[in-house]
C-alpha cells in the first residue's frame, strides 16, 4: 500500500479493501475504531466475515436499556408542583429538591449506560451514539431534567439506521435540546437565534456556510416550537409561529421548522459536513482529508439519501480506512480508554457508581456533560498531566482489590448482585495472571504486545519486558501482572 493516502485517487480511496488485505491486524484496527476493543475471538470472526459483514452485524439491533422508573416519578412531581399554589420560597425549595433528585437519577442512568456500552455486542452501536451526541450536543448541567436527557439520548440511539436529515428534524422536537438552546425564548417578533445558529453551524452545514441573515430568517421559521417544564414533548403551536414569508438560502416562502432542515440539506456544504465530522471521530482528529477525497465520500453519501448506514459501510470497508497512515494514530478518548481496557482485560465496569463515574470524569469525559455546545474536542486535547495521572490510576484500580468492608450498603448490594448474576470479574483475578504465566517468555511477550498495542512493539520495550521476566526472584504471575500494567500505562496503549 502507498505511504500516503493521496497516492490513492479519491475513487480508489473509497473503494472496498481487497479481501486478501483484510487480515488480523486490519480486523483489530476496524474493531478498535468501530467499537472499544478487539478480542481474539472477534478478530477471527471478522476476518472470516469481512469488514462489511462485521460492521453490519453490529448494527442489526438496537441494544435495550430500561428507562429508570424514577424518571416517570420526577415528571409527575414536576406536574404536581406546576399545579400547586405555592409561595415563591416553597416553590424554590421544591425545585431545588427536584433538581438534586434529577442529578442522582442522571448518575444512576450514566452507570447503567456504562454497563450496557461495555458489552461487546453493544459497543459499536453505543459508540456511534456517542458520535451523534457530539453532533447534536446537549449537556445535562444546563438541562437538569434527567428524563429530557434520557429522551434525547434515546432519540440518538434510535437513529443508527436512519438518515441525518430525518434525525435533524426529530432533534428540533427534543425537549432536552429545547432546554439547552433556550427554544422557549424564540417567540414571534422576539426570536432567539440559538437553535437556528446551531442547526446550521453544528448540525448540518458548518461554520462559514450561511449568513447572519439566514440565521435571522431561520429563527423566525423555527418559532412555534413550544416546550413547558416537565413536559416530555415539544409541540408546534401555529398561533405562536411567525407565518410571514422568510428568505433562506435564496428561497422565499412561509417556511416552518422542518422546511429549514430541508433547505439546509439542499446546500452543497450539507454533503461534506457530517462525513468530515465522522472522519474526525473514527479516522483521525489531527489529519483532515484534502478536498477531493472528502468530496468523493460526500458524493457517495449524498446519493444514499444521507444514510448513516451507508456512510458506515463506505468508510469502514474502504482502502483509505485501512491505510497505514491511519493505524495506531488516534488518541483514545476516556470512554475508549476505559471500555477498551475493560474489554482487553475481560472485566465489567464496577457497579460502584462513584468509582466508575469519577474515574471517567477525572480522565476528562463525563457522560452527557460536554464542555460546551461544540461538544468534546478530541485528539491531543485528551492528554494533560492530570488526565494522564487519572488514566494510570484506572490501571492500578483494575489490578487492585475491592474492599467490601469499605463499601456503603447500596454499593455492597450492587457488587454482590453482580457476582450472583454471573457478571464478568470487576478486577483482574489471580487466575487470569496464572493462566498467562504458563506461556514461555518469548511467546508471552509477543502475545501480550500484539494483543494490547495497536502496532509492533519497539525492540527496546520487548527487551525490557523479557528482561523483567528473566530477572531475579519473584513469582511469575506477579511479573506478568507488572508487564501488563506496564503495557497499559505505556504511551502506545493510549493509541488505537
Amino acid at each position: 500500500m502507498p505511504s500516503d493516502y493521496r497516492e490513492l485517487s479519491p475513487s480508489e480511496a473509497w473503494s472496498p479493501l481487497p479481501a486478501a488485505e483484510f487480515d488480523a491486524p486490519a480486523a483489530r484496527h476496524l474493531l478498535r475504531r468501530l467499537a472499544w476493543g478487539a478480542t481474539t475471538e472477534e478478530v477471527a470472526e471478522a476476518v472470516r466475515s469481512g469488514p462489511a459483514a462485521a460492521v453490519a452485524a453490529r448494527f442489526e439491533r438496537k441494544p435495550e436499556i430500561a428507562k429508570p422508573l424514577v424518571l416517570q416519578k420526577l415528571r409527575e412531581d414536576y406536574a404536581a408542583m406546576a399545579q400547586a399554589n405555592l409561595d415563591e420560597a416553597e416553590r424554590m425549595r421544591r425545585l431545588n429538591q427536584l433538581q438534586e433528585q434529577n442529578r442522582q437519577a442522571a448518575f444512576d442512568w450514566a452507570l447503567k449506560w456504562c454497563q450496557l456500552a461495555r458489552q461487546p455486542e453493544n459497543a459499536a452501536w453505543e459508540k456511534f451514539t456517542l458520535f451523534l451526541c457530539d453532533v447534536f450536543v446537549v449537556g445535562f448541567p444546563k438541562v437538569r431534567v434527567a428524563e429530557q436527557a434520557f429522551h434525547h439520548h434515546e432519540l440518538l440511539r434510535d437513529a443508527a439506521k436512519s438518515s441525518h436529515p430525518a434525525l435533524a428534524k426529530q432533534v428540533l422536537r427534543s425537549p432536552a435540546m429545547a432546554s439547552y438552546l433556550d427554544v422557549s425564548q424564540n417567540r414571534v417578533n422576539q426570536p432567539n437565534e440559538n437553535l437556528a445558529r446551531e442547526l446550521f453551524e453544528l448540525f448540518t452545514l458548518g461554520e462559514g456556510n450561511y449568513s447572519e441573515n439566514e440565521i435571522k430568517e431561520a429563527a423566525r421559521a423555527l418559532t412555534g416550537l413550544v416546550h413547558r417544564l416537565g413536559s416530555p414533548t415539544v409541540t408546534f403551536a401555529e398561533f405562536q409561529h411567525d407565518s410571514g414569508e422568510k428568505t433562506i438560502f435564496g428561497q422565499k416562502g412561509r417556511w416552518k421548522p422542518d422546511d429549514v432542515v430541508d433547505l439546509a440539506f439542499r446546500q452543497p456544504a450539507a454533503a461534506t459536513f457530517l462525513p468530515r465530522e465522522f472522519l474526525k471521530f473514527y479516522l483521525s482528529f489531527e489529519t483532515a482529508l484534502e478536498k477531493p477525497w472528502l468530496d468523493e465520500l460526500a458524493r457517495r453519501w449524498k446519493e444514499s439519501g444521507h444514510s448513516y448506514a451507508a456512510l458506515r459501510s463506505v468508510v469502514f470497508s474502504s482502502r483509505l480506512f485501512y491505510h497505514n497512515q491511519f493505524r495506531g494514530n488516534m488518541i483514545k478518548s476516556p470512554f475508549q480508554f476505559h471500555f477498551g481496557m475493560l474489554t482487553d482485560l475481560g472485566l465489567d465496569p464496577t457497579p460502584i457508581r462513584n468509582e466508575t463515574l469519577n474515574l471517567q470524569k477525572n480522565m476528562g469525559q463525563a457522560f452527557f456533560t460536554p464542555p460546551n455546545v461544540r461538544g468534546w474536542v478530541y485528539g491531543k486535547n485528551w492528554i494533560n498531566t492530570s488526565t494522564l495521572a487519572a488514566r494510570r490510576q484506572l490501571v492500578q484500580t483494575l489490578f487492585g482489590e475491592i474492599r467490601e468492608d469499605q463499601l456503603n450498603a447500596d454499593d455492597y448490594v450492587d457488587v454482590m448482585s453482580h457476582e450472583a448474576e454471573g457478571g464478568r470479574p470487576l478486577r483482574v483475578t489471580p487466575d487470569q495472571l496464572a493462566r498467562a504465566a504458563t506461556k514461555g517468555d518469548e511467546e508471552l511477550v509477543t502475545l501480550l504486545c500484539d494483543f494490547y498495542l495497536p502496532g509492533p512493539a519497539p525492540d527496546e520495550l520487548r527487551a525490557a519486558l523479557l528482561g523483567h521476566l528473566k530477572s531475579g526472584p519473584g513469582e511469575r504471575p506477579a511479573k506478568v501482572r507488572q508487564i501488563i500494567v506496564t503495557l497499559l500505562q505505556s504511551p502506545l496503549y493510549h493509541l488505537c
